[in-house]
């Protein structure tokens, strides 16, 4: 029986993603045992990865070689680093393996992509990048995608949140997410809202407003204006997921909840402004529809942390409420997998 060790960090989109390894290490290896490491506020995430048979939480405010040295405790077959970062480095050289893969990060091209947007440059999206990591096993990268699978108790937790709150059973739920790590990244608030409106009053739906903690004023602020929504806020992952997993569509910005539902294969519009699709953090899948406004400043950082320098933000100005409903819409009827606004 092969044990695996699969390392990544961070951030919640990201350990989502490595989803489509730990699925591929399991038809390779089907009696395998695969240990997910990660920082312990992604614990519940990544117990949802399928294949994962243990889940090891490091809290960042711990000595990093006193953790590794426990660690070392535990024999691996393989070790798999997702991350390639400063701690990752670390367990790939101390923690003892037999074979130990690294995948490729592709910071070079996507820092080149930053700097000058309008060079024809196209990395390979982070889950071919992922897949890729495992060549040296004999593994061919493959058109797996991301996938989560929700616990019977989340889902029954899931039920009763619902229920508590006056949703009936089988009543269609649409899931908004408008928040981002970075402000940057957020559409506007208020299309998020007419957006929602119109919405319900199409489909008769109930709406779910999902923020973390810090985006709790911003959520209660929407649903406010959103008669009948619900606000989720400041819920653990596998709640998170539980909940996403429930509703029939699911609208939000370029950030780890837009992987979560990609995940769950609800149908997604994820809309993306100063992080441009071909950067590869895109969802995939012919449930998910991607709204861009194709600027020629855009990608303008890797992950939506520089604040804008044009004197207001086209990259989301030019996305409407128009063009976000008639990606529900065409999503929902399936008649386009993708959608790309032309620039205007």
């Amino acid at each position: 029986m092969e044990r695996f060790l699969v390392v990544r960090f961070s951030s919640l989109g990201d350990i989502v993603l490595a989803s489509v390894v730990t699925q591929q290490l399991k038809q390779k290896y089907p009696l395998s045992r695969i240990t997910f490491l990660t920082k312990t506020k992604y614990e519940l995430i990544a117990r949802l990865l399928p294949g994962v048979s243990r889940v090891i939480g490091y809290d960042s405010s711990e000595s990093l070689l006193l953790f590794i040295h426990r660690l070392k405790q535990d024999k691996f077959d393989g070790l798999v680093d997702l991350h390639d970062n400063w701690r990752s480095f670390w367990v790939r050289r101390l923690v003892s393996a037999d074979r130990k893969l690294k995948y490729r990060s592709h910071r070079l091209k996507r820092n080149v992509m930053v700097r000058l947007p309008l060079l024809p440059i196209q990395p390979l999206s982070t889950v071919q990048s992922y897949l890729r990591s495992l060549t040296d096993l004999g593994i061919q990268s493959s058109a797996l995608e991301p996938r989560l699978v929700t616990e019977s108790q989340d889902q029954n937790e899931a039920q009763n949140f619902l229920t508590e709150r006056g949703v009936p059973p089988g009543a269609f739920l649409i899931g908004i997410a408008p928040g981002a790590k970075w402000e940057s990244k957020r559409w506007h608030l208020e299309r998020f809202a007419q957006v929602s409106v119109r919405l319900q009053q199409i489909y008769q739906a109930r709406v779910i407003f999902f923020g973390s903690q810090l985006e709790s004023d911003l959520i209660i602020s929407l649903a406010e204006q959103v008669p009948g929504s619900l606000p989720a806020v400041n819920l653990e992952f596998n709640l998170v997921a539980a909940l996403t997993q429930k509703c029939g569509l699911m609208i939000c910005n370029d950030s780890g909840l837009m992987h979560i539902s990609s995940a769950l294969k609800v149908p997604t519009v994820a809309i993306f402004g100063p992080t441009h699709p071909r950067l590869g953090f895109a969802p995939v899948g012919a449930h998910c529809v991607v709204l861009t406004s194709n600027q020629p400043c855009s990608p303008c950082s890797l992950h939506g942390e520089k604040k804008c320098f044009q004197p207001v933000r086209f990259c989301m100005d030019n996305i409407s409420m128009e063009m976000v409903l008639e990606a529900a819409r065409n999503l929902l009827h399936q008649e386009k997998p993708v959608l790309i606004a032309d620039e205007s």
